[in-house]
């Protein structure tokens, strides 16, 4: 989905509570697994083949290769948890569960809080699914900043095609026509000699008024 880095990373995780979980509940780490791809390619271009095998041992090993680059990468754990599924009989006056549909599944490709951080994370890797079997609609979770990169027709105006978040960190990240600067560097620095009122990201979708605010707060520095 970003290729920029030139790793694909993939992470497998086991819930951190027994019983039925959903998508979104807090999981532990089992092992991570990185491999190299072309980090010039377009997003959603090069597919990740990923395999996994459990031995007789009980130990599983993560296999990963990319499908463009050829690379692979393997990681092994043994921290494995096994339960027998029983049949869950709901009360007479209780909603009936559907096996399997319990819980929220959760939007593919959300950014999700670390735990003990003040970070957030957002997967590098999109997966296809019933959910988005469109391969149009994967662009919705690459970052704005590359999304204009490839394709910048998907922020034109007469269409909803990005969302609030990518078209934050489009006008996020660039820059200024003149100074090359971006906007955080704009506002702590200020506007430099002949780039006063114009240090404003080129193509910016903010709205008149609130781009005279931001050469106004400029201005003041």
């Amino acid at each position: 989905m970003d290729p920029r880095e030139g790793y694909a990373v993939v992470e497998v995780a086991k819930p951190a509570k027994l019983g039925k979980v959903s998508p979104s509940d807090p999981r532990h780490s089992l092992c991570v697994v990185k491999a190299k791809l072309d980090a010039n390619a377009a997003p959603l271009l090069e597919r990740i083949e990923c395999n996994l095998q459990i031995d007789h041992d009980y130990i599983a090993r993560v296999t990963l290769r990319s499908t463009g680059r050829g690379a692979e990468s393997s990681e092994e754990f043994h921290d494995l948890e096994f339960g027998l599924s029983l049949p869950n009989v709901a009360p007479s006056d209780g909603p009936q569960v559907e096996p399997g549909r319990r819980g929220s599944t959760g939007p593919i490709g959300e950014v999700g809080q670390l735990e003990n951080s003040n970070l957030y994370q957002r997967t590098n890797v999109a997966r296809l699914d019933d959910r988005n079997a469109n391969t149009g609609d994967l662009w919705k979770y690459v970052p704005g900043d590359l999304v204009d990169r490839w394709k910048p027709s998907y922020f034109d105006t007469r269409s909803n095609a990005a969302s609030p978040r990518q078209l934050d960190e489009r006008n996020f990240y660039a820059p200024c026509a003149r100074c090359k600067r971006l906007i955080s560097q704009i506002k702590i620095e200020g506007p430099i000699e002949g780039c006063r009122g114009s240090c404003l990201p080129e193509a910016s979708h903010e709205s008149s008024a609130a781009r005279a605010e931001i050469v106004r707060q400029l201005e003041q520095k």
